[in-house]
């Protein structure tokens, strides 16, 4: 069994489906292709918060999860870009949640408390995707 581990996409043809884990949704939370790098949070704190499956035959490269802490002690610049890599993730991660808690605000009933209770769901909603109500 292998240490958590990060993965790049090395070839120019490939797609990896990001799954949510441990459920029986198969939409992907994100489709990944070359030069992608999954896996990265996984090296960092030991756990995987996704699942990846190879949706097309796809060339991969590993890295321990050792190496890379390795790397990202001693070159501040790879810290940054991977710091940054994983926030713009979070980002997506946040909008897509908030995309989907939505849709099942449309069969609260259309009266004065389901309008509350519409608007508290955006607002709290909005708050995690980082964005403005509408």
């Amino acid at each position: 069994m292998r240490s958590p581990i990060s993965v790049r996409l090395r070839r120019h043809s490939g797609k990896i489906a990001l799954l949510w884990p441990e459920t029986e949704e198969t939409t992907p939370m994100e489709i990944l292709g070359p030069g992608s790098i999954i896996g990265l949070p996984a090296a960092m704190n030991g756990t995987y918060s996704a699942t990846a499956k190879a949706l097309t035959d796809s060339d991969l490269g590993f890295i321990s999860a050792e190496r890379v802490l390795e790397l990202l002690a001693s070159d501040p610049a790879l810290c940054r870009a991977a710091m940054r890599m994983m926030s713009q993730g979070v980002g997506r991660m946040r909008s897509s949640i908030a995309e989907h808690c939505t849709m099942p605000l449309r069969i609260i009933p259309s009266t004065k408390q389901g309008a509350r209770i519409r608007r508290s769901v955006a607002e709290m909603m909005a708050e995690i995707a980082g964005r403005p109500v509408a």
